[in-house]
């Protein structure tokens, strides 16, 4: 099986085979995927079974992970931690949030990611860019960019509880491309560049976000091709995190002041 380390040491990291995993759920967990296929319910089963595993090592003992409002893992107030699966893998990170605010994980098959859909998830520059590809690399890089967005979503929703459109944010990375100027791309693309190793990646946000995420913020995170997935990791401090912003009262606005 694939193994991945995605994440500074003090973040916990554990990977299962959906299909072999052995444990039992917390009921409150199991009536979560109650009348779920069989497919879905086993997949569930083998992110809260590695989640148990992981706070317990914690010590934090018989805490069901149930869903927020957007599906969401439910963590213990001192613990922030992201659940990734497919059909034959999981993985699960978890960690103090003393030591690190916020973490988003993400895996995807690059085969599954299909053309019709990237133009729902990429930006204008992001996808001309990835039609200028190679199909092969195209496809891996769409792959990318789609758990990219994933992960950004998982490890921001939990602190600033609002929405994100995979098109209010353009993923970047210095490894694929150089820049892009006059409309067009210029890069310098070895495909061994793009394919192995661990690889850090900028998202950058196009728009502003309510009062907490303005237009340009931007937060890094990694990712990394291995056989039929790609796996994008995240986290970010505290410091890092985005809060709301100030805003002046209306007597005392910088243009009243002038």
């Amino acid at each position: 099986m694939t193994r991945v380390s995605l994440f500074p040491p003090e973040v916990r990291l554990r990977q299962a085979d959906p299909r072999t995993i052995s444990g039992e759920l917390y009921p409150a967990e199991r009536a979560l995927v109650a009348a779920a296929c069989e497919a879905r319910r086993r997949e569930f089963r083998a992110g809260r079974l590695l989640a148990k595993g992981l706070l317990e090592e914690m010590g934090i003992f018989g805490f069901p992970i149930l869903m927020g409002d957007r599906r969401e893992p439910l963590w213990p107030a001192m613990v922030c931690g992201s659940i990734t699966h497919l059909s034959d893998i999981c993985l699960v990170a978890v960690v103090e949030k003393s030591k690190i605010f916020g973490i988003g994980l993400d895996v995807a098959r690059t085969r599954e990611v299909n053309a019709n859909i990237w133009p729902t998830f990429l930006t204008e520059g992001e996808l001309q860019w990835v039609r200028s590809l190679p199909p092969p690399v195209a496809q891996r890089y769409a792959a990318m960019m789609f758990s990219a967005k994933e992960t950004l979503f998982k490890c921001l929703y939990p602190v600033v509880r609002m929405w994100i459109d995979f098109k209010d944010v353009r993923i970047s990375t210095a490894a694929a491309y150089r820049q892009f100027r006059r409309g067009r791309f210029t890069h310098i693309l070895e495909e061994d560049e793009l394919l192995h190793g661990d690889t850090p990646f900028e998202a950058e946000f196009l728009v502003e976000k309510g009062d907490m995420i303005p237009r340009g913020f931007k937060i890094s995170g990694v990712y990394r091709f291995d056989g039929p997935y790609v796996f994008t990791a995240m986290t970010m401090s505290r410091q890092h995190a985005p809060l709301p912003r100030m805003k002046m009262p209306e007597t005392t606005r910088q243009e009243d002041m002038a």
